[in-house]
């Protein structure tokens, strides 16, 4: 593990030490540090948001940045959407994304020092390139402007994120 990694890994034990356990509850959570599980129970991804402050707060310049740390890949087949822009700066490890681009899906690879842009039209999925480090990335993202959801690839169909759930039977 780098040093990158494991000064990341310190900050981010301590924000989730600061905020109560508990199920990752969507667009209500209001906690500043937690993790999401998968459908299988295990860790899938950990966020560290700043300034330790609700997302429904508007903040300067409209701007939220955040530390994501990537345990596994997305779970999902699917691609998804996001309820906002954001930016994501690769700090540690790193991934492969498939991402719509029109009705194809192209492969993209992010490494430390890469760049990756979404829109709330961005439909993705991410593969870790390195599964047993993880990967860490500091997301920025502005203002909420609708919900997210999921693209069937096969059937190019959109799917709101709480149906797609509740059809698993996991909402």
């Amino acid at each position: 593990m780098t040093l990158r990694a494991r000064l990341l890994s310190r900050f981010t034990n301590w924000a989730l030490a600061q905020n109560p356990r508990g199920g990752y509850a969507g667009e209500d959570d209001e906690r500043w540090a937690y993790t999401i599980v998968g459908e299988d129970g295990s860790p899938y991804l950990t966020r560290v948001l700043f300034p330790r402050i609700p997302e429904r707060v508007p903040l300067v310049g409209g701007l939220r940045p955040m530390v994501h740390k990537f345990h596994r890949p997305d779970g999902d087949h699917q691609l998804h959407n996001h309820p906002w822009a954001g930016t994501s700066l690769i700090l540690a490890g790193g991934y492969r994304e498939e991402r719509r681009v029109g009705q194809r899906v192209e492969e993209r690879v992010y490494r430390p020092g890469d760049v990756s842009v979404l829109e709330p039209n961005t439909f993705h999925r991410i593969d870790l390139l390195e599964p047993e480090r993880g990967c860490w990335t500091l997301f920025s993202i502005g203002p909420r402007v609708q919900s997210w959801g999921f693209w069937d690839r096969d059937g190019g169909a959109f799917t709101p994120w709480r149906e797609a759930l509740a059809a698993r039977g996991l909402a």
